[in-house]
């Protein structure tokens, strides 16, 4: 019924002058098609034929040398090489000559012990794991027009940013400039939080493109988890214009009074932020909404946000300053931060690839507005935004990604749990770090995480990084939690296919598909649970990601020594898999002489046993009597020789045919 009202409305469309157009972006893995049809007005999605048809996705390149300085400055603090290590000695003239500036002891040396150390598998982790993850958010729905010779990122020159003068760019860099890229991100630590300094453009090329930058993250943050990945790509977006200077350079940044508040908005020429605003929230008709609203106005000090109490889940929403809170968990990139880059003349923007986002989706103008008058009304009808109601149990998070708790002010009736109490306590009584203008929310925990979390403090919940949290019904437990927590909501594992959601849950290994968002999941008996259901989300609120399209061409380029460590490391993997590969082919070949001897084996005997039938029998005179009874006995006997080898061998048989039913698979990373 669904595809036969978008086919009717496509006809409809292009009978009366096309006053709409139907978009079908790239599904996921699994989903139908007829659940990422959607309407948008002709010139939301940018006409790309003005100068821009040439355009490929963009190219990154990662150069880690300031953590690289920092670890072999620290193995020299610690005294840890070996003879066999001297190359590897921080020599401080050496490394001075070749990246222009010397460290500073003072400086760096927290990051050689305490909690603040950098460790070689942290490195690992962001050049291998988490860089990638998130480059090829950007390079999947950015084009450019790329680089024709190499990158070169000359510090020497006026055009390279008086804030990166401390960047380590190799000699390499500046001398003979990068092959194939079109943006070198160099990434390097630092010990807290400083929103100012997070992302630094260093470079641009002769039509104001960002080509190179600075990113610094504490180590101890480092992980290959979704949460890290998208914060990840929030600085990237920072680091690729999302940030003042362009801003103030490309758009209008208007404040306004509105509704008793001051509004923030940014306003572009073509509309085209404000048509991806307006189809967001439905708010075709408000003329007194000037355009997208920022959380404020971007300076130096403070660089652009999306109001956080509109686009709380939004990629370039501003996060909060407790970052051990997990907070930035949504970030999807939507077609709001895509209308940003696409408005700057070096962009074009692959809107097909947009990610929804169901935080103030169709919510109206009243939604934008806010104010104070209005306040109570938008809480009440956007239940699964906005909470008023503190709970004992925890909740999910408008996301899915958490479970939590309200913000609002603690009910004298209410009990909350005593494991819950102080991270309750600090989430509702510091309500303006959540940049929410009073409108309380089911704000995540440190604990509770459906990727991260602690299962002892999440009743009936699955802990993995394909978990998201799902709304629970009287869901009630066999046995206690041991911290006797009751259970609200739960985390538990999500897969999308053919169009549906399908749900595990603990204590349970099936698979069970959910029809619709008005299913529910009865647990079965097995299941931890001994009485509720669990709620079937809607698809697009769980499975939004673009993770398994791979149309683009994708790879990053990095230093000759990270090459090398890659090459090194593929050629263990290799190896190791090459072993397993014989080992395998030794077992089977080994199984197959097995079989084959006991085959032999059975064939003999049985061969054996019939020539004993046909022998003439030698009774003794005193045993004639009972011929019959002999005869029986004989047989008896044969037979109880035979059998046992006879059954041996169909075991076997049965064996060997499951055993070449097994199937070795190759498998390797890149």
């Amino acid at each position: 019924m669904r595809r036969l009202l978008c086919t009717a409305l496509l006809l409809l469309c292009c009978a009366y002058g096309c006053i709409a157009a139907v978009v079908q972006p790239l599904p996921q893995k699994g989903q139908g098609p007829w659940d990422t049809y959607t309407v948008a007005e002709v010139g939301s999605v940018p006409d790309h034929d003005s100068g821009k048809n040439n355009f490929e996705p963009i190219r990154f390149a990662v150069s880690a040398k300031e953590i690289d300085r920092v670890l072999a400055y620290c193995k020299d603090f610690k005294g840890v090489l070996d003879e066999d290590q001297e190359e590897d000695k921080y020599e401080p003239k050496k490394d001075e000559e070749e990246y222009g500036f010397p460290l500073d002891p003072e400086e760096i040396s927290e990051f050689c012990e305490g909690q603040n150390e950098v460790k070689q598998y942290m490195r690992k982790t962001l050049l291998r794991k988490v860089l990638p993850a998130a480059l090829k958010l950007h390079s999947e729905r950015l084009s450019v027009e790329r680089e024709k010779e190499n990158l070169m990122v000359r510090k020497d020159v006026d055009k390279f940013s008086s804030k990166c003068s401390n960047v380590s760019v190799p000699k390499k860099h500046q001398e003979q400039g990068i092959p194939n890229v079109d943006f070198v991100l160099y990434v390097g630590v630092k010990s807290s939080p400083d929103p100012v300094n997070d992302a630094k453009i260093c470079s641009k090329n002769e039509n104001g493109r960002p080509t190179s930058a600075l990113i610094k993250f504490i180590p101890k943050e480092i992980a290959d988890t979704r949460h890290f990945i998208r914060f990840a790509a929030h600085e990237v977006a920072h680091a690729l214009g999302f940030e003042t200077e362009m801003m103030n350079k490309y758009f209008d940044v208007v404040e306004e009074e509105n509704a008793g508040n001051k509004l923030v908005y940014l306003v572009k020429s073509n509309n085209l932020v404000d048509k991806m605003m307006k189809a967001q929230y439905d708010c075709s008709n408000g003329n007194e909404i000037k355009g997208m609203i920022l959380q404020n106005k971007p300076t130096e000090e403070k660089p652009p946000h999306w109001k956080r109490r509109i686009a709380k889940d939004e990629l370039m929403s501003p996060y909060t300053s407790d970052l051990d809170a997990k907070d930035v968990t949504g970030a999807y990139y939507t077609a709001l931060t895509l209308a940003v880059f696409d408005s700057m003349p070096f962009y074009k923007a692959n809107f097909d690839m947009a990610e929804s986002m169901s935080w103030g989706k169709d919510a109206g103008c009243d939604f934008l507005k806010g104010g104070k008058e209005k306040k109570d009304e938008i809480i009440q009808n956007q239940p699964k935004m906005f909470c008023n109601e503190v709970k004992p149990t925890l909740q999910c998070t408008s996301d899915r990604f958490a479970l939590g708790m309200c913000s609002a002010k603690e009910q004298p009736t209410i009990h909350i749990p005593y494991d819950y109490l102080e991270q309750y306590y600090l989430i509702a009584n510091n309500p303006d770090n959540d940049l929410m203008d009073g409108y309380s929310i089911i704000k995540p925990i440190i604990m509770t995480s459906c990727e991260e979390g602690k299962v002892e403090f999440m009743p009936g919940s699955i802990v993995s990084n394909i978990s998201r949290c799902l709304n629970g019904d009287s869901l009630t437990l066999k046995t206690p939690n041991e911290n006797d927590l009751t259970v609200g909501d739960i985390c538990a594992e999500v897969r999308c296919d053919g169009g549906k959601v399908h749900i595990r849950y603990e204590g349970n290994d099936n698979w069970h598909e959910c029809n619709d968002e008005k299913s529910v999941i009865r647990p079965t008996e097995d299941s931890v649970f001994s009485s509720g259901t669990i709620k079937c989300p809607k698809y697009s609120e769980v499975c939004n990601d673009f993770s398994e399209v791979k149309d683009i061409n994708f790879t990053i380029e990095y230093d000759e020594d990270v090459k090398l460590e890659i090459k090194k490391e593929k050629e263990a993997e290799d190896k190791a898999q090459e072993k397993k590969q014989r080992e395998e082919e030794d077992r089977k070949k080994n199984e197959q002489e097995a079989n084959g001897k006991a085959e032999e084996e059975e064939k003999s005997n049985t061969q054996s046993g019939l020539a004993s039938q046909t022998q003439p029998q030698h009774h003794v005179p005193a045993l004639a009597v009972d011929q019959r009874g002999s005869a029986v006995a004989d047989k008896e006997n044969v037979e109880s020789h035979v059998s046992p080898a006879s059954s041996q061998a169909r075991d076997q048989r049965g064996s060997s045919a499951e055993g070449e039913k097994e199937v070795f698979i190759s498998s390797s990373c890149t």
